[in-house]
């Protein structure tokens, strides 16, 4: 069996596939569980890092429940060069607390991509019980801006979701 100290070793080398650190994650989250999460947390952080890892990463922080990882995730969806790579990212928020983020998944469930918005719905749904009327509020009036212009332009894709969202968000209040 190896020990901690190889694992990690395998996961900071850059001799290593992505494929060896993803099962080196794995494993370290078996073998130390809640303890893992700051290590996770600054790679996480690292620019050093592949995609793929960065999302077996998040992953990992998400079936951890490691709630301090959330405002980093949140900054990697919003990275400019991560524009087409952030379905995975939006996934690993299910098992967090972002809560305080639900207007900005409003906003992307308007702008982002097909993925991203089914993620964004998804985390909205999630959410929309444990935010505050106002703000539920706010993300309607962000809805009905982005349903005009849709519907101006007739893009029915982004029509779906927004519709669906709201009858949502009207049903709570």
């Amino acid at each position: 069996m190896e020990s901690i100290k190889d694992i990690i070793y395998k996961i900071d080398n850059n001799n290593f596939s992505d494929d060896e650190k993803i099962e080196a994650i794995n494993k370290l989250v078996v073998l130390q569980n809640k303890e893992a999460i700051p290590y996770f947390v600054s790679l996480l952080s690292s620019k050093n890092i592949s995609w793929i890892v960065r999302d077996a990463l998040a992953l990992s922080l998400s079936d951890l429940y490691a709630n301090e990882a959330v405002p980093i995730i949140i900054d990697l969806i919003q990275l400019p060069e991560n524009i087409n790579r952030r379905g995975t990212l939006l996934y690993s928020l299910l098992n967090l607390d972002a809560s305080k983020y639900f207007l900005y998944f409003t906003e992307l469930l308007c702008t982002a991509n097909f993925e991203c918005r089914q993620m964004a719905e998804l985390l909205i749904e999630k959410f929309a019980t444990q935010t505050t009327i106002e703000i539920r509020q706010e993300a309607l009036v962000i809805l009905k801006t982005y349903e005009a212009h849709y519907q101006k332009n007739e893009e029915e894709n982004f029509l779906d979701f927004i519709k669906a969202t709201e009858s949502l968000l009207i049903g709570i209040q």
